[in-house]
């Protein structure tokens, strides 16, 4: 069972918890990542989702953080 609508992420403190990045509004610099900040599931295993998302969080982090992309990840997120 994975948990969903915890932590809704949106663009809109007022309806959600997270930004699309899955910083919380109310606390700059915490993030909340994982199944939390989807209001449902389709019906399908949602791991590689929640996977691609945490790394889509990641590297926004990284960029806010003025951290270079990491090459030998990107090579192997590209195989």
């Amino acid at each position: 069972m994975h948990d969903v609508g915890v932590h809704r992420m949106g663009e809109d403190p007022a309806v959600s918890v997270t930004d699309r990045y899955g910083e919380v509004h109310e606390c700059r610099g915490l993030y909340a990542i994982g199944g939390g900040g989807f209001p449902s599931y389709g019906g399908y295993n949602p791991n590689l989702t929640l996977q691609a998302v945490a790394y889509f969080s990641a590297e926004a982090l990284r960029r806010k953080l003025g951290v270079a992309p990491d090459p030998e990840l990107a090579v192997t997120a590209q195989r």
